[in-house]
């Protein structure tokens, strides 16, 4: 009975066994297929997720490309090299209309140049490697052009610096700026408000400084890489415009005001080697000068707009390459 029993009990686990193998077959079935399309989803997330990663991390080739081929976000010619390395962006326009130019041409080697005033002394140069004419500003002296009036409200100022170094010689502290002061010979413009930018030490690592200020200095420039322009030549711009003054070395935008200037200060532009102890055993040398009235400020505008009209309308708003960053 026992052995029938057991018999019975075999037979009906190999029925069950037998009626669940297609159950188990089809849900090995089912875990291997959905295996298969969790794998096939992976991979194509991966490789969305590679594809949003490139976009964000592009090589710097091709992000020069896309750069250059983005062009219409950005200002021609505006994007330009340093000295030191890296880029810099520039807003300046020069003015259109030529007020007053001056590259030494017409004056001697060694004279001081027609045109000009001076506390001290200077020289018209030649520099070794560097084309043109120079006038070399002497130690303790300011120059300035001789203008016939004063400068406009709206008004583009440019010349060329060369920063001489020689070894461990003393540099002279290169000033310039706009002063109430019509002949330096007759009114001390130290004494007088004014706007100037300074550049000191700009052959020393641990000396260097370009400040700017109204009398007194109110602020410095310093990460501004002035070491990499020792014995080269930096552009300077500035543009005017009433109240407002905005300073770039060569397409580096180093200081801009919107309250700075008084009327008074747009008297007279000027550019000084600084008395200093000891004194500067090399000149300061300026060329390529020119001044140029220039267009109303196109902030001014904007305001003018927004307070008679109510709205505004600029293309001045731009970003950055492939980003959501004004």
């Amino acid at each position: 009975m026992k052995l029938l029993l057991a018999f019975a009990l075999f037979f009906l686990q190999l029925d069950v066994v037998a009626q669940t193998i297609p159950q188990r077959v089809g849900q090995k079935v089912k875990d291997r297929v959905n295996r298969k399309i969790d794998q096939g989803i992976d991979k194509g997330l991966d490789k969305t997720e590679e594809e949003i990663n490139k976009g964000v991390k592009k090589d710097p080739k091709k992000k020069k490309d896309d750069e250059a081929a983005a062009g219409g976000k950005q200002k021609a010619g505006a994007d330009t090299s340093l000295p030191g390395g890296g880029k810099a962006f520039s807003d300046f326009v020069p003015g259109t209309k030529v007020i007053f130019t001056e590259n030494f041409e017409k004056d001697a080697l060694s004279d001081f140049p027609a045109g000009w005033n001076t506390t001290g002394s200077g020289a018209v140069v030649n520099l070794d490697g560097k084309d043109g004419k120079w006038l070399s500003i002497a130690h303790n002296s300011v120059v300035h052009p001789v203008l016939q009036k004063p400068l406009p409200e709206n008004c583009t100022i440019e010349f060329d610096l060369f920063l001489q170094s020689q070894g461990s010689a003393h540099t002279p502290i290169v000033q310039f700026g706009l002063t109430p002061v019509k002949n330096v010979l007759r009114e001390d413009l130290f004494y007088r408000d004014k706007f100037f930018m300074a550049i000191s030490r700009y052959n020393e690592r641990d000396g260097h400084s370009v400040e700017y200020g109204l009398k007194e200095v109110i602020g410095n420039k310093n990460d501004f890489p002035i070491l990499s322009y020792a014995n080269k030549i930096l552009h300077v711009s500035m543009a005017i415009n009433k109240t407002r003054i905005r300073v770039y070395f060569d397409k580096t935008k180093i200081v801009d005001l919107p309250m700075a200037l008084t009327a008074e200060m747009r008297n007279n532009f000027y550019l000084c080697n600084t008395y200093v102890i000891p004194a500067s055993e090399m000149g300061m040398f300026v060329s390529n000068i020119r001044i140029a009235s220039g267009d109303v400020d196109a902030r001014s505008l904007l305001v003018k707009d927004l307070l008679e009209k109510g709205k505004a309308s600029t293309n001045e708003i731009l970003f950055d390459v492939n980003k959501d960053i004004i």
